[in-house]
């Protein structure tokens, strides 16, 4: 429940402020998609630190290169990720197995949040290959979660698929869109989004009302004997990469009802700030379907080779 999650990650917010934890520092998450997981995300934006999310599955040279480059001094993660990070120096806080520690901080008051102060960091390649931090302010994901709940019309109870690594910032969407509206989110196991069948039955079982996702692996996912089932029931956000005008049309051919949106944003702009919401028929004269208009809050500028 909503309390559960409250109280476990202000305890966990307490002992991170214990251990050095404060406005601006980096904290590491090393953790596969749980409950868990949201209590570690919660419990260090709480701390007044911005989280610093990991993918487990990372190479052990380039999850070293993140964490020394970042330097955080805490790492979140799994008593089974522990030895993944072995030249670590910093301190290592197992979300699941270290709860009589975490439990026995000072029930001290937790620092009030500002806009201007980091929520996250988050590595992404760049274009020469070499990871580089990119730092995304409280002010910046507010913005972007009234601009995406608004165009999702988004309400208390909706249920939100969630099938991206926190790693990347796709998976913020169904993540803090829920939690923002009073909504729930569903944190798919790795084998069910991996699985055409296994993922159309839980989305039909559970009446899934929103999903974001990259268009490829969703073309992966229709590839099951009830495609229709693998939709969710009110809309569907397109994002990461570009899709094509076939996609749209059959994903309009399955599920008639359900809003299809192309959001488009780099990293460094928080998430998304462009949308595009399909309608039959409409813009085919373009190659490939539009990246759409500004989210509000958000300007766009289309430049020329001269800016």
């Amino acid at each position: 429940t909503y309390r559960e999650l409250d109280e476990r990650s202000t305890r966990l917010a307490r002992y991170l402020a214990s251990l050095g934890a404060g406005p601006n520092i980096a904290v590491a998450i090393c953790h596969e998609r749980s409950v868990d997981l949201i209590v570690a995300v919660l419990g260090v934006i709480k701390s007044g630190s911005a989280y610093l999310p990991v993918d487990p599955t990372l190479p052990v040279e380039r999850l070293a290169f993140i964490l020394q480059d970042s330097k955080a001094p805490i790492l979140l993660t799994q008593q089974r990720f522990a030895d993944r990070t072995p030249d670590y120096t910093g301190q290592v806080v197992a979300v699941d197995g270290d709860w009589d520690r975490i439990d026995r901080a000072e029930q001290d008051p937790l620092p009030a949040m500002e806009s201007g102060q980091l929520a996250y960091v988050m590595y992404t390649s760049g274009s020469t290959g070499k990871p580089k931090g990119v730092g995304v302010e409280h002010g910046q994901l507010s913005n972007y979660l009234a601009g995406a709940c608004s165009y999702r019309e988004a309400k208390p109870g909706d249920h939100f698929a969630s099938v991206s690594a926190i790693s990347a910032d796709l998976g913020y969407t169904p993540i803090f869109g829920a939690l923002a509206t009073g909504g729930c989110v569903h944190l798919m196991a790795e084998e069910r989004i991996q699985n055409a069948d296994l993922f159309a039955e839980y989305m039909h079982g559970h009446a899934v009302d929103c999903l974001k996702i990259v268009p490829s692996h969703l073309e992966a996912l229709l590839s099951g004997s009830h495609p229709e089932h693998a939709l969710p029931r009110r809309c569907l956000v397109l994002g990461g990469e570009a899709c094509s005008w076939d996609l749209l049309d059959r994903v309009a051919e399955l599920a008639p009802q359900c809003r299809i949106i192309n959001e488009y944003g780099p990293t460094e702009t928080t998430v998304g700030v462009l949308t595009y919401e399909f309608q039959e028929g409409l813009h085919r004269d373009l190659l490939a379907p539009p990246i759409g208009r500004p989210m509000p809050g958000t300007t766009a500028y289309v430049l020329d080779s001269d800016g």
